[in-house]
């Protein structure tokens, strides 16, 4: 008995194409899901350049109402998710880049400080 199988007699089937909605909405979830990622990872700059691309999808998205269509539930459950997650992730860059400007400004007033103490000015010596 032969065990070796034909590929043409194979019974599973390639997952049908995705329509141009799907590509849209995959799409808007792959670039929340990259700027979600790039800001856990301090790269701010990044996620914001991704902001145009993700303005680009919600508009064509928006126009079209492709999200209120019964059949992309878990898509707009999963975009409505990482759009949560983002703003917090925003938030708590936002906070610790601020904490962060406060010990520099603060850093640059002892110096500003020290350095009076060192050097005095000018009408000090007259």
């Amino acid at each position: 008995m032969d065990n070796t199988t034909n590929a043409s007699n194979s019974t599973t089937q390639s997952p049908p194409p995705q329509s141009s909605d799907e590509k849209l909405v995959a799409g808007l979830e792959d670039i929340l899901k990259k700027q979600l990622r790039l800001m856990r990872t301090s790269r701010d700059k990044a996620a914001f350049d991704l902001a145009g691309q993700t303005t680009d999808f919600v508009n064509i998205i928006g126009q079209k109402e492709i999200l209120k269509d019964d059949k992309f539930v878990t898509q707009r459950q999963n975009i409505q998710r990482l759009y949560k997650e983002l703003t917090l992730a925003t938030a708590e860059r936002k906070l610790l880049v601020s904490s962060e400007l406060k010990k520099i400004r603060k850093g640059k007033k002892s110096v500003g400080a020290y350095k009076n103490e060192i050097m005095p000015t000018h009408s000090n010596l007259l």
